[in-house]
């Protein structure tokens, strides 16, 4: 039985979404993520891949600490109380977020850690398949190959995670030293993110054209 054959993407059409997003990167004007341009701690990230003639980066995050709330209705809204991408040292933030809250019925609060996703453009199929190679080598476990739209994207999200639901119909559901132990918990697992993701960046830098 014969396979089907591989998609084919043309070059030229990656070297123009490339210059296209090198020169949104490199514009003043806010993005359309909620931060309005890439996060401090990505931008190392984004400097190696971007310099590499097979690659560019589109949308990439290094990793946050969040406290939203959902409200019912129709559909579910939600309010983003607190948002640091860096690590937070000081829990006092997070738990003013946390007491801003609204008493609404079937209102939740739920503090997270969510962790560095990186998404990348490669040339070709081939290409991206030598990025899955280093991602691997580095100890990145969650990754995978998307072709849509005549692109070849590779998707990294390392593994650490936290998530925690503190508060529901306005009630609060854990204390406040509670929450300052938690927060020193997603502390680590950021670093332990930025760290693997730093591995992977340096393996990228030496092996990867």
């Amino acid at each position: 039985m014969e396979s089907d054959p591989a998609p084919t993407f043309d070059s030229s059409t990656f070297e123009e979404d490339k210059a296209r997003y090198m020169k949104s990167l490199n514009s003043d004007e806010l993005d359309r993520s909620r931060a309005g341009r890439p996060d401090v701690h990505i931008l190392k990230f984004l400097d190696t891949f971007n310099a590499k003639t097979d690659f560019f980066t589109t949308s990439s995050c290094s990793g946050r600490l969040i406290v939203v709330q959902t409200l019912p209705g129709k559909g579910y809204h939600t309010d983003w109380l607190f948002v640091s991408h860096e690590l937070v040292e000081n829990a006092d933030p997070v738990l003013e977020a946390i007491n801003s809250r609204q008493t609404a019925p079937g209102a939740e609060v739920w503090y997270k850690m969510e962790p560095p996703i990186l998404a990348i453009c490669a040339r070709s199929v081939e290409c991206a398949q030598q990025l899955m190679d280093v991602a691997r080598g580095a100890g990145i476990k969650r990754a995978s190959i998307t072709g849509t739209k005549g692109r070849v994207m590779v998707v990294i999200m390392d593994t650490q995670r936290m998530e925690t639901l503190v508060a529901r119909d306005g009630r609060l559901l854990l204390s406040d030293e509670y929450v300052r132990e938690i927060t020193a918990v997603a502390n680590d697992k950021l670093q332990k993110s930025w760290d693997k993701i730093e591995r992977f960046r340096l393996a990228v830098e030496t092996k990867l054209k």
